[in-house]
């Protein structure tokens, strides 16, 4: 490398961290004193048209005071939320807004839908995130922690409530059919012609194969294996979680019938209702969520952020608001 290339890097290297103090800086006083076109207008300029753009929540964490977040209306928050959780690549800071009670609880669950967007695409290691509840929205880091699952109180709660399977159950290829074609009876038929336990191994595959009748079967007749695998409460929590709906409001009503008032009692270790699990959810969950709320699960339940079911679903994102 000749010298005058070396002398242009080091050019080019000083305009880019000059570039870099003058985008900080007006950010700065953006943020301290601009209107929420100026800020817009920022945005556009250095993102939209290609120029480079070095933002980090860190220099700025103004913006996560509840004064700057009250100069806002409700269709300005959303595309602003949006902004700071794309931008915040652990959500460390957008997390904080969500948890900090001195911001009103309507906007706070507008940022919560905010971060649910990003998290569920963003490859966010359990340990990177601030608060439980967005690491548990991403499947693939739940997968990653539940591998690597330690032994504490939430975390072992946690773990039970995963169905990913790393190694798929050895079945008889007739049993394997009575599951696909969810018929009872051929299916306990061969498990006991195969002496096969009902294990956790064995629910978690019937959940993810959508044989309902097969699961609630069992759950009908062999209670307290089942039970001991997993609390009525964990199953619960696993099916809102990860059933197919038809799957889950079946299952819902069977463990109701066993467990009368788990429904309305359960509660996972940061305060959340089953209403609150079926977030997590990838399926359709309209269904599923009547039932739980006529079986008396509440909807004004807050959780340990202060947020209820009825609050977020109060606050979700309107795709018609202008200014996003």
């Amino acid at each position: 490398m000749t010298s005058n290339t070396i002398q242009v890097i080091a050019e080019n290297w000083k305009k880019l961290l000059e570039l870099r103090k003058a985008q900080e800086q007006l950010l700065s006083r953006i943020i301290r004193r601009g209107s929420l076109n100026s800020f817009r207008n920022f945005f556009a300029e250095y993102a939209d048209n290609g120029r480079y753009l070095d933002f980090s929540l860190k220099n700025h964490e103004d913006m996560l005071e509840p004064e700057w977040m009250s100069r806002f209306e409700r269709p300005h928050l959303e595309w602003i939320y949006q902004l700071l959780a794309a931008q915040d690549e652990r959500l460390q800071y957008t997390a904080k807004i969500v948890a900090d009670r001195r911001i009103a609880a309507d906007r706070r669950a507008l940022c919560f839908h905010a971060v649910f967007a990003v998290s569920t695409r963003a490859a966010l290691p359990q340990e990177d995130a601030v608060l439980p509840h967005f690491w548990w929205y991403n499947h693939s880091a739940w997968d990653h922690h539940v591998f690597r699952i330690g032994k504490n109180d939430r975390d072992a709660y946690a773990g039970r409530l995963a169905i990913f399977l790393r190694r798929e159950p050895r079945f008889s290829d007739a049993m394997r059919q009575g599951i696909r074609d969810d018929s009872v009876s051929v299916f306990e038929i061969n498990r006991n012609l195969d002496n096969r336990r009902i294990s956790d191994s064995l629910l978690k595959y019937l959940i993810g194969a959508n044989a309902v009748k097969c699961f609630t079967y069992l759950l009908a007749n062999y209670p307290e294996t089942v039970f001991k695998l997993r609390s009525p409460q964990e199953w619960l929590l696993t099916v809102c979680r990860c059933a197919e709906e038809k799957f889950a409001v079946a299952a819902v009503n069977e463990l109701e019938r066993q467990c009368p008032g788990v429904v309305a009692g359960t509660r996972d270790p940061w305060g959340n209702t089953a209403l609150w699990n079926t977030f997590f959810n990838y399926e359709q969950t309209d269904n599923l969520r009547s039932e739980l709320i006529r079986l008396g699960c509440d909807p004004d339940a807050e959780n340990e952020l202060g947020l209820s079911y009825r609050l977020l679903m109060d606050n979700t994102p309107d795709d018609n608001d202008e200014d996003r």
